[in-house]
């Protein structure tokens, strides 16, 4: 069975098994290359994921400070909480820019048109026409709370 092992000198048996022994190691040192930059594929992919979580918990942050700022100020008639609504409006634009890359549909679109309707809505309270304001706010499709639940969604 091991005849053929008898007619091999030593010096090409040991050569022989040399080269087995190498070629094994290039291939498991390949594999290994190769499963360590699967790995720290998969590492970066969940650090940016993290990264994108996070932007996404500020924007939300912001837009709903946002949608309590306009509000209050539709009650309480302060320009303050306007200004204060409006600085949140900007603290989203990086965000948005960071978070481009994700599909978020409309939401840019559906934030400034928050901000224009609440803008409306407070000006309406202000002056003291409540019912324009309540429409500003209750309005279907286009008011002020239809708005703001398409952006929390």
């Amino acid at each position: 069975m091991f005849s053929w092992l008898s007619q091999l000198s030593t010096r090409r048996f040991i050569l022989c098994a040399s080269l087995v022994i190498l070629a094994t190691i290039a291939i498991i040192s390949g594999y290994r290359f190769y499963a360590l930059a699967q790995l720290q594929r998969a590492v970066g992919t969940e650090i940016q994921l993290h990264d994108d979580a996070i932007t996404l918990q500020e924007l939300r942050y912001h837009t709903v400070q946002l949608q309590q700022f306009l509000t209050d100020a539709s009650l309480t008639g302060d320009s303050g909480a306007i200004a204060e609504a409006k600085a949140h409006q900007l603290a989203t634009a990086p965000l948005l820019q960071t978070l481009s890359k994700l599909e978020l549909g409309s939401l840019t679109t559906l934030m400034a048109q928050q901000v224009t309707v609440g803008e409306k809505m407070v000006a309406a309270y202000s002056s003291g026409d409540k019912t324009a304001g309540d429409r500003l706010m209750k309005s279907p499709q286009t008011g002020f709370d239809a708005l703001s639940s398409a952006i929390n969604e």
